[in-house]
């Protein structure tokens, strides 16, 4: 388990895990008391790999590509005030144009989410029960279980080379009765438009 306190300006997470409150500190004390507690809930776990870098985790989802790069540089032109987005996309596209980023994909489809955990009594069994228990053990051993051979799943996997990927958890809305465990991947063509690039990453400010 991963205790998590909410100390972000922006955390997403936070609202997920914990009502929405004004109260920073109330807010605070809740996750803490939480975790002192050993209060879990079960979460999606993204792990991003690099050729040459350690892997880092996200807990909400992933942006890779020209809009989010766009949007990292509109800071730079606070100087335009509101049009400081428009110029970010605009500045880019005189750049490069088209942007492309080629991705190498290995998936599964949606897969059966797996049974949780029963909490286990640890409170010891008396003697007589643990007597009785070794006895039939020693009268009755239990049959050695033959290991079943696990077939693996085969992996999707796609080229693609998009203007931007990004991939997303359903950590945002949590769902406890859910039988399946997904993510939503969303791949923005190549073939867009200068035009539909700059009025789309203006929309997504």
């Amino acid at each position: 388990p991963i205790g998590f306190i909410p100390l972000g300006a922006t955390s997403t997470l936070s609202c997920t895990l914990y009502p929405p409150s004004e109260n920073k500190v109330k807010q605070i004390a809740d996750a803490t008391l939480a975790i002192l507690k050993g209060e879990t809930i079960p979460l999606d776990v993204l792990e991003i790999k690099g050729e040459n870098s350690p892997p880092v985790y996200a807990m909400t989802g992933l942006r890779w590509g020209s809009y989010r790069d766009a949007a990292e540089k509109a800071s730079k032109y606070w100087y335009l005030g509101p049009l400081k987005g428009r110029a970010a996309h605009l500045f880019s596209i005189w750049r490069q144009w088209p942007q492309t980023h080629p991705v190498s994909m290995k998936y599964l489809g949606p897969t059966e989410r797996p049974p949780e955990e029963l909490e286990v009594n640890s409170t010891r069994p008396s003697l007589y029960r643990r007597i009785c228990r070794r006895l039939s053990l020693y009268w009755y051993p239990p049959k050695e279980e033959v290991p079943q051979e696990v077939v693996p799943v085969p992996w999707e996997e796609a080229q693609v080379s998009p203007i931007e990927l990004s991939i997303a958890t359903q950590n945002r809305q949590l769902n406890p009765l859910r039988t399946e465990d997904s993510m939503k991947i969303c791949i923005e063509p190549e073939t867009i438009t200068k035009g539909n690039f700059i009025n789309l990453g203006r929309s997504e400010e």
